[in-house]
């Protein structure tokens, strides 16, 4: 089996190291290289070649990202010179792919609207979510910016990585976002339910009104009034079922809040 053993970077000089980075920004670091040793010979091993000797394609040992390439900057942080091991949150990106994988962002290509930097739309691998040394950091080695919308979503994948839910503050207490979805439904029901009651308490009083002119006219037959006495117990069975709705959807929704 052919080995290709690892090469040491050129150093860059006149480079200056970053004393901040800021989410959404892209940097051109270099995330080294992913190698494993000879079991036999304890030689360094960085890729394989191809046994066959009418093929000349080597291929790396492992899908994570490594060498010189974009990474996105996903946490703001002002960087401590005097700790040696200060780390940065990235993402890495690609522009070597031929589908969409899961928990992975598509970025666009530079444009003047969106200088992400980028030459061709990349994928942003937030499934290889790492931490780097801010030493590889360059102000020179800035290229750009992504979007808000962009980086929403990457912060969405985070979430869903880590299983990690939405979570607001209201009066105090947090709801993660099914209980907020749950708590609008809840106030929309309760509203509606109140409105709907109003509605028939005003019916049963006008219902009430005509009865009574019915029982005081000497001309009304009683098959009216029998209507009408049957219309104001309907109405009235009808109010009294909303007044228990509107409390039970009270209850539950005092409920919702309270866990």
């Amino acid at each position: 089996m052919n080995v290709q053993f690892k090469k040491q970077r050129p150093k860059t000089p006149n480079l200056t190291l970053v004393s901040y980075v800021r989410q959404k920004e892209i940097y051109k670091i270099d995330l080294g290289s992913y190698i494993t040793h000879c079991r036999k010979c304890g030689s360094l091993i960085e890729k394989i070649k191809c046994p066959n000797s009418n093929c000349n394609h080597q291929f790396s040992l492992t899908n994570v990202q490594k060498g010189f390439r974009p990474v996105l900057v996903v946490e703001d942080k002002t960087i401590d010179t005097e700790i040696e091991n200060s780390v940065i949150l990235i993402v890495p990106i690609t522009g070597n792919y031929t589908r969409s994988l899961p928990n992975t962002v598509l970025l666009p290509a530079n444009q003047q609207n969106q200088p992400t930097g980028l030459e061709t739309p990349s994928l942003a691998l937030v499934n290889q979510l790492k931490a780097v040394d801010s030493a590889k950091f360059f102000k020179e080695k800035k290229i750009g910016v992504i979007g808000d919308n962009e980086f929403a979503q990457i912060q969405e994948c985070i979430m869903r990585i880590f299983h990690i839910k939405n979570a607001v503050k209201i009066n105090g207490n947090e709801f993660d976002e099914q209980q907020i979805i749950d708590l609008v439904n809840k106030t929309h029901d309760l509203k509606k339910i109140g409105e709907d009651l109003e509605q028939t308490k005003l019916s049963l009083v006008c219902k009430r009104t005509a009865l009574k002119n019915c029982q005081q006219s000497k001309d009304t037959k009683d098959q009216k009034i029998r209507q009408l006495e049957s219309a104001v117990q309907q109405t009235k069975n009808n109010y009294k079922e909303l007044k228990k709705r509107y409390s039970d959807c009270e209850l539950e929704l005092k409920q919702l809040k309270e866990n």
